[in-house]
């Protein structure tokens, strides 16, 4: 249907390879004619997608657009034979995007809105970053300009990209390590402030790129399409950087080929990557924040914690020729959970994702993305995108546990060589923080396996020695060893039906003479949840929650787990887990405690769960 437009590609892509390959050799006449010719071809297709729009979000034409003006001016650099400057516009703008017009077009035209055609395109990506794996230490071991590239891409709030920018030339330790910073103009609309800051810098560190149309947030790929250097940064300009960030960065990347990226924490950010700090805002006087940056930022790798997910949410490093096979899915064109569909092809490929806890980072705080979050709802709209594309809900499918976290954090010993068994550990974010909570007190893990009962999740089981996948009742009858913890990731009511007396036998089966365990029941006397009944909300909206996998709510009695548990051969401890209070609520909670009769139980309108701990003892 849209052949035209895919000629006109190709047709770039052959005087794309032309001018890339042998620039220094090209006549002044016969790049003049090639960059014009390629000029009226980005017209063209502009004039194309115009007339025959898609979808508001997207940016082919403006694409197409910037991809004009850069032929001309490429032209014009034939023209003068300014061979630097026509290297340097092919390098850093014209090429990386025509690359972002092509993956655009792609997607629009060849694939959306066919949402069976949407599901066989990530499989495609999926499987090219597969066959990518093999040759990733080749890649790691090519000769590259610099050894970083780190691109920092603007709009708007020209303060802030200067105040990331200074910080950054300030910080960065350019004696140990060849860097470039690229710079990109993303179609700021603030009445020149933006261009002429960037049109203003004179430092051969910083190359510059100057869009006159903007991209939105998948403007970022020009990142990556751009560097020249063997490691890749995404800088946000709401960050600030700080002494030995990245030194501290690159020590642990190049630690271990298999790390695909690493991620810094920081004063503002979600996903446990957030630190307690004691400085005054830094915009206006940083001194008092690089002090505690300085005393933080102490290179150490018992602080390296594996994830299965990460936010870029201050900055992040990876292999360049990786990112490059990551660029960011059109769909998901705010910009939220494009860290989960990475996060998703990294772990599915074997590479390890890590948060360096010991590298901090200030984040002001959302000041790039607040108003798509606030005026569009961009974030349900992305989370629905995300179940839509790969069929498994984003927040459901990270979550650390919080009932384990809580109870691995409060073990007062901790053995050498312990085992365990995770059930239905989704992406593994429960498993990893074990893990590393072990490595960080110096112990090490024994025997691990995971029983995988939701089939959408059997590629995320890539962190144990033992994998079984079907009924939980029956893969534990499979498992032939016994285990020290046995935690269960979904709150247990998931497990709840006639036979679940069946599974805590099974389970008793399965543990050691000492061995625990864990999970959470979702709390039915919660005052949030008592707040949504009185509200009606009774069944759930799935025909708006799409990525919910439940229907209504399920109220499972504790009193019914306590019992059940013991009959079954086990001593079993319950505790509450508070959830942060809402400031707002807090007068519904004052008025509901007096109308619980048993005062002893009006504290449990704080818990959100409950947290079983398991001991198995000689059944009756």
């Amino acid at each position: 249907m849209h052949e035209l437009l895919f000629e006109l590609m190709s047709s770039g892509d052959e005087l794309l390879e032309f001018l890339g390959g042998s620039l220094n050799q090209i006549e002044t006449d016969t790049g003049t004619t090639v960059s014009e010719s390629m000029g009226e071809l980005y017209k063209n297709i502009a004039v194309y997608v115009e007339n025959n729009k898609i979808d508001k979000q997207h940016r082919g034409r403006e694409a197409a657009l910037n991809a004009e003006l850069a032929a001309l001016k490429l032209r014009d650099y034939f023209k003068n034979k300014d061979q630097i400057n026509a290297e340097h516009l092919l390098t850093y703008e014209l090429i990386p995007l025509h690359i972002f017009l092509a993956n655009e077009l792609n997607f629009w035209y060849a694939i959306y809105p066919d949402t069976e055609k949407m599901h066989e395109y990530a499989k495609m990506q999926l499987e090219d970053l597969r066959e990518y794996v093999p040759h990733h230490e080749e890649a790691l071991a090519m000769e590259y300009r610099y050894d970083v590239s780190i691109a920092v891409l603007c709009y708007n709030k020209a303060y802030l990209t200067k105040t990331a920018l200074n910080s950054l030339l300030k910080y960065t330790d350019f004696d140990k390590y060849s860097v470039e910073i690229i710079v990109i103009n993303n179609g700021s609309d603030d009445n020149g402030e933006t261009s002429a800051y960037i049109n203003s810098l004179d430092d051969p560190r910083i190359k510059t790129v100057e869009l006159k149309y903007p991209l939105g947030y998948n403007g970022y790929s020009l990142g990556p399409l751009a560097a020249c250097g063997r490691y890749f940064v995404e800088f946000h300009t709401d960050v600030i950087a700080t002494s030995n960030w990245l030194n501290n960065l690159m020590e642990c990347i190049c630690s271990d080929s298999r790390i695909g990226a690493v991620a810094t924490v920081s004063n503002d950010s979600a996903n446990n990557q957030e630190i307690a700090v004691d400085y005054a805002d830094p915009m206006e006087n940083d001194a008092d924040m690089q002090i505690f940056a300085l005393k933080h930022n102490i290179t150490d790798p018992s602080k390296w914690e594996e994830r299965a997910r990460m936010l870029p949410t201050s900055s992040y490093i990876t292999p360049t020729a990786l990112y490059r096979r990551l660029l960011r899915d059109p769909w998901l064109y705010y910009g939220q959970f494009t860290d989960d569909d990475m996060a998703l092809f990294l772990r599915r490929c074997g590479f390890r994702q890590v948060v360096a806890t010991d590298t901090f980072l200030h984040h002001s705080g959302s000041q790039t993305s607040s108003f798509d979050i606030e005026k569009n709802d961009s974030v349900r709209k992305m989370r629905e995108r995300f179940f839509t594309k790969w069929g498994v809900d984003a927040w459901v499918s990270s979550r650390f546990n919080p009932g384990v976290n809580h109870f691995i954090r409060e073990l007062t010993e901790i053995g050498n060589s312990e085992s365990f068994l995770f059930i239905d550990p989704y992406f593994g974010s429960t498993a990893l923080f074990t893990f590393n909570y072990y490595r960080a007190n110096n112990k090490t893990i024994g025997e691990t396996a995971a029983i995988i009962n939701d089939m959408r999740y059997i590629e995320d089981a890539v962190y144990y020695d033992k994998t079984i996948v079907g009924d939980v009742t029956e893969s534990l009858l499979k498992l032939g060893s016994k285990f020290d913890y046995i935690f269960f990731n979904p709150d247990i009511e998931d497990y709840i039906d006639e036979n679940f007396p069946k599974l805590l036998k099974t389970l008793h089966k399965v543990c050691k003479p000492k061995a625990k365990v864990v999970f959470t029941l979702s709390n039915p006397g919660y005052y949030l949840g008592i707040k949504d009944l009185l509200n009606g909300d009774i069944t759930g909206d799935n025909s708006k929650k799409p990525y919910q996998p439940w229907l209504g709510i399920r109220f499972i009695d504790p009193e019914y787990v306590f019992k059940a548990a013991r009959e079954q051969g086990f001593l079993c401890k319950v505790s509450g887990i508070d959830c942060p209070k809402i400031e707002k609520y807090t007068q519904i909670i004052k008025q509901l405690q007096p109308l619980v009769q048993d005062k002893s139980k009006a504290k449990a309108l704080d818990y959100i769960f409950f947290l079983f701990e398991l001991s198995p003892i000689d059944l009756l």
